[in-house]
């Protein structure tokens, strides 16, 4: 019964799937589409329906399975890639901004270096590509290749067909359809089990002995359980290294202020010197009938004379008299100023902030799995 409850719903939802994918693309519902495989898919799978594939080969190798124009599942192709784009989701981007990605993470994971060839192959099934289109693939590839690694990278593609994946026998079935297969065992075992001890009970009455063993056989199947055999797989880490962190510090100038006093000239000025008689003799009187004159004196000779001044009789000695000293004279020539000289010019520094460090970032925690059944805790 849950078997058919299953395959009811499986069903179910493959035809919501075509429905919405109808406007861009019509897929015929087959054996091989009632199931659309899209994500993280494991190694040597592949989704049942796609147009074509790009595996991108660094060291990383990595397939995106296109359908319709965008990525819709992508499969780790070795151990690095598992590493590398760990917890990734390229689900539903373009395969330009898809293979973007890809080169990308591989270089800021340290896988990309001069000299090295990153190889991309076009694996075509379905709609394949044409030819400028895959060109336009392998630029983005070498402009993001030119944008974040310093040195020469060589791009190199090519095309082939996709790898025919051959069906698994009904035999070899894998670990979780046996789980499956388990349960649907155990619950139709219980079902059944418990129809046929309602149907035969009158019969259990008369016959346990015979009964018993019956029904032991009937739920022995559905008793066994697997058994797990747990191997255990340390944390994965990855060094990423820090530069070191700078800025910039900008100083200004200095200066200083150097004080420069008053000039003044002297001028002499010479004194000022004028010579005067101040013993000089003068004429005070005069006679009235010959003009005789008379210094301190009258004249006697005729008895009549008239007093006054008539005129010098001696300069005597000359005298000079001094009317201004001789002095110097101080002449401002250039006022006192301050000067402001250069000391120092300005000048940038750069200041270390932060220094150079590696870091251990977790990449992938530890975990338990088991070795036959592939569970995990």
């Amino acid at each position: 019964m849950k078997k058919r409850i299953i395959q009811a719903l499986a069903l179910i939802m493959a035809a919501v799937m075509l429905t919405a994918c109808a406007c861009s693309k019509e897929v015929p519902v087959t054996e091989e589409t009632q199931e659309i495989k899209t994500g993280f898919l494991e190694a040597s799978e592949e989704p049942a329906v796609y147009d074509y594939a790009i595996q991108v080969s660094i060291n990383p190798v990595i397939t995106l399975f296109i359908w319709d124009d965008t990525v819709q599942a992508w499969r780790f192709d070795n151990e690095d890639a598992k590493f590398a784009y760990y917890g990734i989701n390229f689900e539903g981007l373009n395969p330009e901004d898809a293979v973007k990605k890809v080169v990308e993470t591989a270089v800021d994971a340290g896988y990309v270096k001069g000299g090295n060839d990153v190889k991309m192959t076009v694996l075509e099934k379905g709609t394949a590509p044409d030819e400028e289109y895959i060109e336009s693939l392998t630029n983005v590839i070498a402009a993001t290749l030119a944008e974040k690694v310093e040195e020469e990278v060589q791009v190199v593609t090519e095309t082939a067909p996709a790898p025919v994946v051959e069906e698994t026998p009904a035999a070899e079935t894998t670990e979780e359809t046996k789980e499956e297969t388990k349960e649907e065992v155990k619950t139709e075992s219980k079902e059944e089990t418990k129809e046929t001890t309602q149907q035969s009970q009158p019969v259990a009455q008369q016959q346990p002995a015979q009964q018993q063993p019956a029904q032991q056989s009937q739920q022995s199947p559905a008793q066994e359980e697997h058994q797990h055999s747990w191997v255990h797989h340390d944390a994965e880490y990855q060094t990423v290294h820090h530069d070191a962190e700078y800025t910039v510090v900008h100083h200004d100038a200095e200066y200083t202020y150097v004080h420069h006093d008053a000039v003044y000239q002297t001028i002499h000025h010479d004194a000022w010197i004028e010579v005067a008689y101040p013993y000089a003799v003068y004429y005070h009187y005069k006679c009235t009938n010959c003009g005789a004159l008379g210094t301190d004196s009258p004249p006697t000779c005729h008895g009549g004379y008239q007093s006054g001044n008539f005129g010098l009789a001696d300069l005597g000695p000359a005298v000079e008299v001094v009317l201004a000293p001789a002095y110097d004279e101080q002449i401002l020539v250039e006022a006192a100023y301050d000067e402001q000289v250069l000391v120092k010019e300005a000048y940038d520094e750069t200041v270390l902030v932060k220094e150079a460090y590696d870091e251990t970032v977790l990449v992938k925690e530890a975990y338990d799995e088991c070795s036959s059944c592939g569970a995990t805790k």
